[in-house]
Order: C-alpha cells, then sequence, then structure tokens
C-alpha cells in the first residue's frame, strides 16, 4: 500500500519530520513493544521494526481513538470478493491526550494495554454510535475498495476448493479533517476478550453469527440470509499464475 493516500508515512533516515513516530515490532500484537520516539534513529532494533509519523487524529471524548473494522476477504468459484461489516469497535486510549506528551497511556489504544483500574464500558465503544458514523463508514468503504482493487492486481495460485473465507481486522484512524488511514491489518482479529466492554462483546456475537449465516450456511446449504450486516465491496476475477 506504499504511497496510498491512506497509508501513514514510513521513517527513512533522509525524511525529515518535526512529528513523533511509533515504532512497532513487525511481528508483535497487543500494542507490545511500541516505542514512541522523536528519534527513531537512536531506536536499537529499528531494523526489526515498522516506523510510522504521528496522525495528528481527530479526537472523541478528548481522547486518542483508533478503529477496528472488520473485513472479510474470500475465494469463491475463481473470484475474489471482498465484504465489510457495518459495525467495529472504537478503542479509546486510556488517558486523556495532552499535546507533546509522549505517554503510551494517553497514545496506544489497544485494548490489551488496559489495566485492571481501566472502565471498558468507557473505553471500548460501537462504532454505529459515533456521531459521524456515516460519513466515517462511507470513507472506509471507499478505501477498501481501493484496497480490494490493488490485492487483485496480484496472481494467485489455482487451488481446488468450493469456498474460501478469511476474516481480517483492519485497523483505521482518522486526522483532524476526517481522512481515513490504515494503521495496521491483522490476520487473526482477536475474538471476545475479557478486556471487551458488554455491548462490544455482543456485537461480535452477532457478527459472528452473521458471518456463519452468510458465508457458510448460505453457500454450503444454498439458504439466502437478509441482513447479515454485511456490506459488499467488490467482486473480480482472479488472475491466476
Amino acid at each position: 500500500m506504499k504511497g496510498k493516500k491512506y497509508s501513514p508515512k514510513i521513517w527513512n533516515k533522509n525524511y525529515v519530520s518535526e512529528s513523533f513516530w511509533f515504532c512497532k515490532p513487525i511481528n508483535g500484537s497487543q500494542g507490545k513493544g511500541v516505542i514512541i520516539t522523536k528519534n527513531p534513529e537512536k531506536i536499537r532494533n529499528k531494523f526489526s521494526m515498522i516506523i510510522q509519523e504521528n496522525i495528528t487524529s481527530s479526537l472523541y471524548q478528548e481522547r486518542k481513538w483508533d478503529l477496528r473494522i472488520y473485513v472479510l476477504h474470500r475465494i469463491i468459484n475463481n473470484k475474489f470478493e471482498t465484504y465489510l461489516y457495518f459495525n467495529g469497535i472504537i478503542r479509546l486510549a486510556p488517558e486523556k491526550f495532552k499535546k507533546n506528551n509522549l505517554n503510551k497511556r494517553s497514545l496506544v489504544t489497544n485494548t490489551s494495554s488496559y489495566s485492571k483500574a481501566d472502565d471498558r464500558n468507557e473505553l471500548n465503544l460501537c462504532f454505529d454510535k459515533h456521531p459521524n458514523y456515516k460519513d466515517f463508514l462511507y470513507k472506509i468503504i471507499v478505501t477498501i475498495k481501493d484496497v480490494h482493487n490493488t490485492l487483485i492486481k496480484q496472481k494467485f495460485k489455482r487451488k481446488k476448493f468450493k469456498c474460501q473465507n478469511h476474516l481480517f481486522g483492519y485497523d483505521f484512524i482518522f486526522d483532524q479533517n476526517h481522512n481515513p488511514f490504515i494503521l495496521e491489518v491483522n490476520t487473526k482479529p482477536a475474538g471476545i476478550s475479557k478486556n471487551n466492554s458488554q455491548p462490544i462483546k455482543d456485537m461480535k456475537k452477532k457478527m459472528y453469527k452473521n458471518l456463519y449465516q452468510k458465508f457458510i450456511k448460505s453457500v454450503f446449504l444454498e439458504q439466502t440470509v437478509e441482513n447479515d450486516g454485511f456490506i459488499y465491496c467488490a467482486s473480480d476475477n482472479i488472475n491466476y499464475f
């Protein structure tokens, strides 16, 4: 996705910026090992990290936040299809944002970083409750369609199967002008967690049910399902080797 307008700037020693940077281990997860710095050159293991420039984001409830959106890419009948679930997870930083403060508690939103004292019901919210939900959802759909168009240019190795589904967790952030950026894509998004609020647990249960109904039951039992919650984005013939 290099060069895409929704891709954060990646550090190199020739790029000069007065901003600060998020250094994330390439194979890391759950916010572990993240380093926030104004000078990535001093990071000892910088070449084993993805170093992204900070995005001056919009705030929600005076906090930084990101958004976990669920995207299903599937291959069926020699077609590559992409669907987007209508809901997702707003993840708020545990502490309110303060300019030039590099405290992780005010900058990192991953739910795994919550402490026992943090109120999950205040920090973990359903996306469809955000006041700008419709605007943000539209921009996400446009972005995911572009991702689909990028992926379909890749060559796939032919396999004999009727249907293959893969659910991804796309992490978005919106800048002050409400432009979307993809922070990362998770190939194994977490299921229901103790760090989820009750509304998020309920949303995930509904999504998993919708997932089964639309992409498994409807295919193998040939039963049409109404109001499954997944938004169609795109479908194209696969470019095989």
